[in-house]
This record gives structure tokens, C-alpha cells and sequence, in this order.
């Protein structure tokens, strides 16, 4: 599935959502059941599998997925499967979400630094970078014992590396101007 078609299922879905303000509602049920089908192979080899058919297939999604509470959520995983798109159902996830993170101004990334950070110390770093950004910066900590010291954040397209080898190549590069 082409990414075009892609965004067009994630914004139906956005849409509706909003229709009947419950985005938030909606895309945990989304995420959970996309999760569910990512997690088990046999399931999502079933319901992209072009030797069972659409009924085989919306039965298994109904018994599957009989917990969901909002039926809009269930009937969007099984128009994807009468259109064939149930196989693009990750990548529709999404760009759901980063729909909805462009609605509320929020921006994702991560923190790596060689040891694990203090949730405060996130928390901080979250907070300086929200008003660099003029958005709200949700960081994932990771640990990457390869990093010396300092810390490598990554938001968006950008990378910000206060780590001890960033700075020792960046002092590299301006002695060899000398040399």
C-alpha cells in the first residue's frame, strides 16, 4: 500500500474520531488492537493471507476483538479488510498518531545517555526543550553504554549530541582547521 492511501485511512479515522470527540478513546483501541495483530503473526498472516476470504477473516476479527467497545474502531479493521488494507494497519496507527500529536502540539523523542536517567532529569530536559520547541516534547530515556557521558536527544528530524565523544569530535574538527 502506497503511503498516500495510507494517510487517506489515517485521516478517515482522525476525522471520525473527532466527529464524535472521542480521539483519544479511539486511537487506544486502534493502538491496542494494531498491537495485538503486530504481536501475533499467525493472526496478521490470517487476515492479509489472499486464500481466506473476507467473511473468514471479519469472523476472526469479531472473535478476536469482541472486547472493543467502540464498534466505529472495530468496523474501520474490518473496512480495512474488505478494501485490502488490513496489511498497511501499523503504518495507518501511525500516521493516526502523528495526526493527533500535530492536533496537540506534541513532538516525540529520546534521550540516550550511558547511564539511566532519573525520571526528574527527563522531566527537565522535556521542559527546556518544550519552549525551544514551542510544542510539548515527550522523550523516551534509553541507555547506550557506547556513550561516554553526557546525553544524545533526538527530536524529530533534529539531534542534539552533548555527549563526551560529540564534543571531542567537534574539538577534532576545529584543530584540524589549524593543522
Amino acid at each position: 500500500m502506497n503511503g498516500l492511501a495510507a494517510n487517506r485511512y489515517a485521516e478517515a479515522f482522525f476525522y471520525l474520531s473527532e466527529d464524535v470527540d472521542m480521539t483519544d478513546v479511539y486511537f487506544s483501541e486502534l493502538d491496542d488492537s494494531v498491537n495485538t495483530i503486530a504481536q501475533n503473526k499467525e493472526l496478521f498472516d490470517v487476515l492479509r493471507s489472499p486464500f481466506i476470504s473476507e467473511e473468514e477473516k471479519i469472523a476472526v476479527v469479531d472473535e478476536v476483538f469482541k472486547d472493543i467497545k467502540n464498534k466505529d474502531v472495530l468496523n474501520f479493521l474490518k473496512i480495512l479488510i474488505e478494501k485490502h488494507r488490513i496489511g498497511a494497519v501499523i503504518a495507518i496507527r501511525d500516521k493516526v498518531k502523528g495526526l493527533i500529536e500535530d492536533k496537540e502540539n506534541i513532538v516525540e523523542g529520546e534521550v540516550i545517555s550511558a547511564v539511566e536517567l532519573e525520571p526528574s532529569q527527563v522531566k527537565t530536559l522535556e521542559e527546556k526543550l518544550s519552549k525551544k520547541y514551542y510544542k510539548t516534547v515527550k522523550l523516551t530515556a534509553k541507555v547506550d553504554k557506547d556513550v561516554i557521558g553526557g546525553v544524545l536527544v533526538k527530536v524529530g528530524n533534529e539531534q542534539i549530541d552533548g555527549t563526551v565523544r560529540g564534543r571531542l569530535n567537534r574539538l577534532n574538527e576545529k584543530l584540524t582547521i589549524f593543522i
